[in-house]
């Protein structure tokens, strides 16, 4: 399912036949604001269009940045992005965007629709490979749909681990109570 048809599902402004639909409610506004508030809606989304594909411009030089200075000592990078106006926080997503951006070349478009916190909790260390390609394959687009594939793969891991917890179990009870009754019996042999 391409992009634009996640969104299409999901109630997002849309385009059909060149024309532009709204999906807000624009009953409680006067005929002339709609069509200028209309307009503001395309203007946005192409700016947010524009603004995706930047992010991983950004993200590119960066990373380069960062490769090139990485040679000198510790905080070069650091004191670089800080003298362009960058502080940690914006760096970091730049370059976890691009990061995603390089892990899924495929998914270019969806990668620079996400939103930031979206990016921010798909790059997070502790979330596993597989949560992000599913989160990828759906082409989820919030947090809250992120978290309840996160969820359901912490209840995997859970059933996982008391699984290897009841074989651990047996192989305790086997040692404490088998293993002594083998002893027991060819001590006498």
């Amino acid at each position: 399912m391409a992009l634009g048809d996640a969104l299409a599902n999901r109630n997002i402004n849309r385009l059909r036949e060149n024309e532009y639909i709204s999906n807000f409610d624009y009953s409680e506004v006067e005929k002339e604001e709609v069509r200028i508030l209309i307009k503001y809606e395309q203007e946005i989304l192409k700016q947010k269009t524009l603004w995706g594909s930047a992010t991983l411009e950004i993200g590119k030089v960066l990373l380069e940045a960062q490769n090139r200075l990485s040679k000198y000592k510790t905080g070069t990078f650091m004191k670089w992005y800080e003298n362009i106006g960058f502080n940690k926080d914006t760096t970091s997503f730049f370059l976890k965007r691009y990061g995603l951006y390089l892990e899924y070349k495929d998914k270019k478009e969806y990668i620079e629709a996400l939103p930031v916190r979206l990016v921010i909790a798909m790059t997070k260390k502790d979330v596993s490979k597989e949560v992000v390609e599913e989160a990828m394959q759906k082409n989820i687009t919030s947090e809250k749909e992120f978290k309840n594939i996160l969820n359901k793969q912490e209840d995997v891991n859970v059933k996982k681990i008391n699984k290897k917890q009841v074989e651990v179990e047996d192989v305790i009870k086997f040692i404490t109570e088998e293993i002594p009754e083998y002893e027991k019996k060819y001590a006498k042999i």
